[in-house]
């Protein structure tokens, strides 16, 4: 029982807090908003590469789940508004944020192992990274097949119901949030975790 309560503390409210971030984006259309700008940035044809980058570098500080429940509605609002590749689009951004969490400190996975093996931090980011990029390439070309073999409809679901999210989609851009504050529920929770990331990492031990 306490062992729960201790994971409930470190990683379920972490989890509740990201999943109201989500909700919040997708009812007030910062996710539509985000979605368009990518759409202008990178054409319909690249839209599941942009999600398979940005999950693996949002997924470098940030846990694997909470990188999900972020990006979820960005998701779903894409396939309303391209009308195909739920599959791929979700399967993009699982790759990478799994590559990130598994190669890339300050991930917690490979922060414990360089604190084990005593690798350089600035090492094993430059390697993971590297290694990453390679990886979640694969995780590319496996989700464009699973995507053509098993295509699934988006379904409504308990947070986002598909006709609240097309009412979203079907309004113009200038009665959408503006960009920058569509992204300020991404960017906030994110700086401070980098911030306490780092004073981690380069905190010495024993010293208050």
């Amino acid at each position: 029982a306490t062992e729960f309560g201790d994971t409930c503390g470190k990683i379920g409210i972490l989890i509740a807090m990201a999943a109201i971030i989500g909700k919040c984006m997708l009812e007030s259309g910062a996710a539509e908003r985000i979605i368009r700008s990518v759409l202008q940035l990178t054409g319909i044809d690249k839209a599941p590469i942009a999600f398979l980058v940005s999950s693996f570098f949002l997924g470098i500080p940030v846990f694997f789940d909470t990188v999900l429940f972020l990006m979820m509605p960005l998701a779903k609002a894409m396939t309303l508004r391209i009308g195909k590749n739920y599959l791929l689009l979700v399967l993009c951004i699982m790759a990478g944020a799994a590559m990130a969490n598994s190669l890339v400190p300050p991930a917690p996975g490979p922060l414990f192992l360089i604190g084990e093996m005593n690798i350089p931090i600035g090492l094993m980011m430059i390697c993971g990274t590297i290694v990453g990029l390679f990886t979640i390439t694969a995780g590319y070309f496996f989700a464009l097949w699973a995507n053509k073999k098993m295509p699934i409809p988006l379904r409504d679901s308990l947070d986002a119901k598909l006709e609240d999210i097309k009412l979203i989609a079907a309004k113009e851009t200038r009665h959408l949030p503006g960009l920058g504050v569509s992204l300020l529920p991404v960017l906030i929770p994110l700086v401070f975790i980098c911030a306490v990331t780092a004073l981690d990492a380069t905190a010495t031990p024993g010293v208050p």
